[in-house]
């Protein structure tokens, strides 16, 4: 469960796409996301972020040298993101 800011540094995308997954305990803020920093250069990659259902609720995909999604306004639950 996350309460505050986590950072994870060292991933490398080997395959199609990795699987993270978290719960925050309080509702998003407009200060609360999740992203991620790489060099676009040798390969793009997106964010999608699901809720415990399954359903998607946020997509970043863009073309710069990161990715992110706001959790603003999303409940207190378990989100699964996925980086492909």
């Amino acid at each position: 469960v996350l309460a505050s800011a986590r950072t994870v540094t060292g991933l490398a995308m080997a395959d199609g796409a990795d699987w993270f997954r978290f719960s925050t305990s309080a509702a998003g803020n407009a200060s609360s996301s999740v992203s991620i920093a790489f060099t676009h250069s040798l390969g793009d990659l997106d964010l999608r972020l699901y809720d415990s259902a399954g359903v998607v609720v946020r997509v970043s995909d863009g073309t710069a040298n990161g990715e992110s999604v706001s959790l603003n306004g999303l409940a207190a639950g378990t989100y699964y993101v996925q980086v492909h």
